[in-house]
């Protein structure tokens, strides 16, 4: 290929050239929750992909992926890592987590999303509170952990009064 103008003609140029575009989409996005019983804030879970299938270029690379997961998650991981560890997670749903390709040319690809994933751990410790109620009577309130649900139970007991204490729960409101 040569230019042309009212000047007259360039030299022949290089018949060699590569056009850049985004990488495809990673492959096989899959969330897998922790099933141990860790600690309450201490669950895990587990991120992982494969390389997209076209880099954007015959010279091109994969730089980097981009994880984010819609609530204000966002981390980037070297071209060579293909999962990532959640830590500190609480009991219940997590994800959708979404991967992206960065190139070598800075274009950012399609998104991959894995699907939700279940946290267990063991449940939040309940909180207690202990009141007096009257003369010989004390009031105690357990509210159960998040893990659990938001039950609560109370018992009252008056040493006044003969008979086991009442431990129903609190009236529905």
């Amino acid at each position: 290929m040569r230019a042309t103008n009212k000047a007259g003609s360039s030299d022949w140029g290089s018949t060699t050239g590569e056009v850049w575009s985004a990488p495809t989409a990673p492959q096989d996005v899959t969330l897998t929750g922790s099933q141990s019983a860790r600690d309450w804030g201490q669950g895990t879970a587990r991120l992982t992909w494969r390389a997209p299938t076209d880099t954007g270029g015959k010279s091109v690379t994969i730089s980097r992926y981009t994880i984010t997961n819609g609530s204000g998650f966002s981390q980037d991981v070297p071209s060579w890592q293909t999962s990532l560890d959640l830590t500190g997670l609480t009991a219940g749903q997590i994800g959708p987590y979404t991967v992206v390709a960065v190139n070598s040319q800075e274009l950012a690809g399609q998104s991959a999303s894995s699907g939700t994933a279940t946290v267990e751990t063991k449940p939040q410790p309940p909180s207690l509170s202990v009141t007096t109620g009257g003369l010989d009577q004390v009031d105690i309130a357990a509210a159960l952990g998040a893990a659990v649900g938001p039950r609560r139970a109370r018992s009252t007991r008056s040493t006044a009064a003969a008979g086991p204490p009442d431990c129903r729960p609190p009236p529905t409101r």
